[in-house]
């Protein structure tokens, strides 16, 4: 093909196509994203989810690989009540990340350490959506809240401290 015989206005008009068809498909994606809004969770939820995802941690001991896909399926669920998907900005990496693990683990690749951490992308996405941060405290005191220790009780841990 002999590009050299082609019309430039041809081009100009290819390309103005190509740019209103990326327009297009960027206002439909910007409208299905500000379609979903967080939803909030009730509270029977939020302890239906607790009490699962508890036996999912526990079930990790005897069956990691039982358990990482319960905990997909927890998570997944839990995106869902919460109105998004697994393609939304606030999930979409770690919940990836988490069921490449699985898919690996179905074609007797992914190690235990890796359904570890599998399961730990899954308990942020957990912790997220469920509102339960157990890494961050939840109160930090003031200087003037916390009391001075007396020099009695800095001898004391002193003398506790030594071997």
């Amino acid at each position: 093909m002999n590009l050299n015989n082609l019309n430039p206005q041809w081009i100009w008009i290819a390309a103005a196509v190509v740019a209103v068809v990326l327009i297009v498909a960027l206002v439909a994606s910007m409208a299905r994203r500000r379609g979903e809004r967080l939803r909030p969770l009730m509270p029977a939820d939020r302890e239906r989810f607790r009490a699962d995802w508890r036996g999912v941690e526990e079930m990790f001991v005897d069956r990691p690989a039982t358990a990482v896909m319960h905990a997909e399926e927890l998570v997944s669920e839990l995106i869902r009540v919460r109105g998004l998907s697994p393609r939304h900005a606030r999930v979409a990496e770690r919940y990836r990340a988490g069921h490449a693990v699985i898919e690996r683990h179905g074609r007797g690749r992914a190690s235990t350490e890796e359904l570890r951490q599998a399961l730990l992308h899954y308990r942020a996405l957990y912790e997220d959506l469920a509102g339960e941060r157990t890494d961050v405290a939840t109160e930090v005191p003031v200087a003037a809240e916390v009391p001075a220790r007396t020099e009695r009780e800095v001898i004391r841990d002193d003398e506790r401290l030594r071997p």
